[in-house]
């Protein structure tokens, strides 16, 4: 009878002899036999054994679905216990597969720093702003902003941010949102943040109960330690935005 040493039969098998030695420590192969040296052997049949639990593993099996397949001492896979096991391992895969799936689609929206700890709707937006060329300073800012808001108001938030989206349907908001967002490059007594703010009071007044509590901004609360320094022009514009409407836009 043909005989493998431990190296051999990890080089038929494609695995490392450490692999097999932890094999053999979990119950997963029998106990090798020792040649006069007191060097593991092995014989054909724990070759196949070994080729059978590799061909397992690569499918999605675990150690532990392995050895409900395969026990040891076993030669002959039971039809029934095979097909409970691979049903269990084809739907753990599965959910595997969503998850991953989902983690993708999640990767492939991160392609700027500020969209870290955001939803996906947060990510579509943002590159929507982009588009209109709402300016990268006040994407940074909201970004930060809204990752403390995903966290502090997780029941709201994403009704904001669908708000925020549908918002950019009217070509008057989209306006408005990019003239704003360049805020941070005027100075406060510049005839533009009045003449800003004085639209964005006259864009407010139109929206009726239920459009103002969904786009109310709930991070008013947490902007001033978010972003560490708020451009004077948009302190100014949300003063007189106050005054014209009782209600703050950006702190």
């Amino acid at each position: 009878m043909t005989m493998l040493t431990i190296s051999e039969l990890a080089a038929f098998a494609g695995v490392s002899a450490r692999t097999i030695r932890h094999y053999h420590d979990i119950g997963l192969m029998p106990p090798a036999g020792r040649d006069s040296a007191g060097r593991r052997i092995y014989v054909p049949a724990d070759a196949v054994r070994l080729a059978r639990v590799r061909s397992l593993a690569e499918a999605g099996f675990t150690l532990t679905d392995i050895l409900e397949v395969l026990p040891v001492g076993v030669t002959e896979v039971d039809t029934g216990v095979f097909a409970r096991v691979r049903a269990r391992v084809a739907e753990r895969l599965a959910e595997e597969a969503t998850v991953i799936s989902g983690q993708r689609r999640h990767l492939a929206g991160l392609d700027s720093p500020e969209l870290v700890g955001l939803s996906d709707g947060s990510e579509v937006l943002f590159r929507r702003w982009r588009e209109i060329g709402v300016a990268e300073e006040f994407i940074r800012a909201i970004g930060q902003v809204w990752v403390v808001c995903r966290t502090l108001f997780p029941d709201t938030f994403d009704d904001g941010v669908r708000w925020a989206t549908e918002a950019l349907e009217s070509a008057e908001y989209r306006v408005l949102l990019r003239d704003v967002s360049h805020l941070w490059t005027l100075e406060p007594d510049d005839p533009l943040v009045a003449e800003i703010a004085r639209r964005a009071a006259d864009y407010i007044r139109q929206l009726d109960e239920e459009e103002l509590r969904r786009g109310e901004f709930p991070a008013s609360v947490v902007l001033d330690s978010v972003i560490e320094d708020i451009p004077p022009a948009m302190i100014r514009f949300n003063e007189l935005v106050g005054q014209l409407t009782d209600m703050e836009v950006v702190r």
